[in-house]
């Protein structure tokens, strides 16, 4: 069976202003803004083989941002110099909505895993890799990202970045200056299908108790293996470039002697993941 996705709103919107600040001074200043409905009834990004309708809908509100402004100024008629800013920000909050359709205590289900769930109460994923079993899988939601709001999952992209090109004229001489600086970050939330925070039922037709039919084993309770991570940590990777150029030209001189290039450049980077801990029971029933 082939699921089509239901369609998907979007809305964009964009303000544009040049400024004559004088007769030297040019400014440019633009804004993008877009807003775009994510809605997966099954999984977000993919989906394991098998897999049914979540019980509740995963909906988000996509938002992009970009900004961007340049300012030429012309200080004299042999000095320019030109500023350039933009910034992108991405946002991606997807929400269960309506919690209470995979919260174990509402629906009565007892069964507790190999570690406590730190985040919202959300029932086991169960699957089967060989596709004969069906299911349900999601990620955890919940984990402390405030970007997202309250029991969210999803991702948040910020990459600002600055430069300045100075161009000077002296004589024949024709030398010019510059730096850029950029920052990438990319905060998301963790987790997986298979192994998650809520647990995960696998049923295989190889389990030691199998009946050689994962659909029965899921009748009669006969897991193959039961997965859990104790935690899913949120990344906060970030990500900073610095460069910085002269260069100088020598009219009426050959290229190799009047090209004249220095460039200087520094890369910084800071990121930090820590790793779950994680466990796993089988073969046997469950």
């Amino acid at each position: 069976q082939y699921f089509v996705g239901p369609p998907q709103n979007r809305w964009e919107y964009r303000v544009r202003a040049d400024y004559n600040i004088s007769q030297n001074t040019k400014l440019f200043l633009s804004w993008n803004r877009q807003e775009e409905a994510s809605i997966s009834p099954i999984s977000i990004w993919w989906q394991i083989g098998g897999s049914l309708p979540y019980p509740s809908s995963q909906q988000a509100t996509q938002k992009s941002d970009v900004y961007s402004a340049n300012l030429v100024n012309v200080l004299s008629p042999t000095l320019t110099n030109e500023f350039i800013f933009a910034q992108a920000n991405f946002t991606n909050p997807i929400h269960l909505t309506n919690p209470d359709a995979v919260n174990p205590d509402k629906l009565g289900f007892k069964m507790t895993g190999l570690f406590s769930n730190p985040f919202m109460p959300q029932i086991p994923n169960t699957f089967g890799w060989n596709n004969s079993a069906v299911g349900f899988a999601t990620y955890p939601y919940g984990a402390p990202w405030p970007a997202g709001g309250k029991n969210a999952f999803g991702k948040l992209s910020q990459t600002p970045n600055l430069s300045d090109n100075i161009t000077k004229i002296a004589g024949t001489h024709t030398l010019k200056a510059g730096f850029y600086w950029d920052f990438a970050r990319n905060n998301q939330t963790g987790g997986g299908l298979n192994m998650t925070t809520q647990g995960a039922m696998d049923y295989e037709n190889w389990g030691a108790t199998s009946t050689g039919n994962p659909l029965a084993d899921q009748v009669v309770a006969h897991g193959t293996q039961f997965n859990q991570s104790k935690d899913a940590p949120v990344s906060d990777f970030k990500y900073y470039q610095y460069s910085f150029f002269c260069a100088g030209f020598l009219e009426g001189h050959s290229q190799v002697d009047s090209d004249r290039w220095h460039a200087l450049r520094a890369h910084g980077q800071l990121g930090s993941q820590r790793q779950p801990r994680s466990g796993r029971v089988g073969p046997g029933p469950v």
